[in-house]
């Protein structure tokens, strides 16, 4: 999860499907034992939040940004 996070500082602030990788670790949380998948699931859209505010968008639409953002953390 930590690679997840830090391709996510890494990559360019518009491209946020970079999110949608934060669900490999979930998915295999499943295997982890009862509950990992949810503790996972909340660290990862926790890690979601904190990569918007490490690398804020500097010339695309904040709206649009933050909208993009929020779907991929739902999608988690």
């Amino acid at each position: 999860m930590l690679l997840v996070f830090v391709a996510d500082i890494d990559i360019p602030d518009d491209n946020v499907s970079i999110c949608f990788a934060y669900t490999l670790p979930i998915l295999l949380g499943i295997f982890s034992g009862p509950g990992s998948a949810y503790l996972i699931a909340a660290a990862s859209a926790i890690l979601s939040i904190v990569g918007v505010f490490i690398e804020p968008p500097d010339n695309v639409n904040v709206t649009v940004f933050v909208a993009n953002r929020v779907i991929a953390i739902l999608a988690q």
